[in-house]
C-alpha cells in the first residue's frame, strides 16, 4: 500500500534535528533515564514478581505457575565439561538463576547470590544420559 509523506512543521523539524544531535525536548528533559541498580545484595520485587506471589499465597500448595518442563533428546554421549562451562556462563551472566526471595521486616526482596565458581552436574544425571 503506497504511503504519502507529509512534511514536517517548523516546529516538529526543530525538535527532529535536536533529538537527533542528543539534546532531547521538552518531554525528554523531564522525564529522568533509567538508572541501572547498583549490583549485588537485594533488590524490591519487580510488579509481575509481586502477583505471582500474591497468587501463590492466595492458594497454598498448587504447583507454581510459571515453570516450564522442556525435555531434549540428543543423540550420542553427554560432553559434561562443555555442559557444565555452558552452564556456569548462563547462570554467570543472568541474576535471575541466582535470585531467590527473602523477607526484611515484612517486605519481601529479591536476594541475588553471587555467582558460583562452577555449576556442577550430577553424576548420576551424567551417568543415566551417557
Amino acid at each position: 500500500m503506497p504511503t504519502e509523506l507529509v512534511p514536517l512543521s517548523p516546529a516538529r523539524r526543530d525538535l527532529l534535528a535536536r533529538l537527533l544531535r542528543g539534546e532531547g525536548g521538552e518531554a525528554a528533559d523531564r522525564v529522568p533515564g533509567i538508572v541501572p541498580r547498583a549490583r549485588g545484595g537485594a533488590a524490591p520485587l519487580s510488579f509481575a514478581q509481586e502477583e505471582v506471589l500474591e497468587r501463590e499465597r492466595d492458594v497454598p500448595g498448587i504447583p507454581p505457575l510459571f515453570n516450564e518442563c522442556v525435555t531434549v533428546h540428543m543423540p550420542g554421549p553427554l560432553r559434561q565439561e562443555p555442559l557444565e562451562r555452558a552452564l556456569t556462563e548462563i547462570v554467570r551472566r543472568h541474576e535471575i538463576w541466582r535470585t531467590t526471595f527473602g523477607g526484611d521486616g515484612g517486605c519481601l526482596l529479591q536476594v541475588i547470590a553471587p555467582p558460583p565458581p562452577r555449576v556442577g552436574l550430577p553424576r548420576s544425571l551424567v551417568a543415566r544420559a551417557s
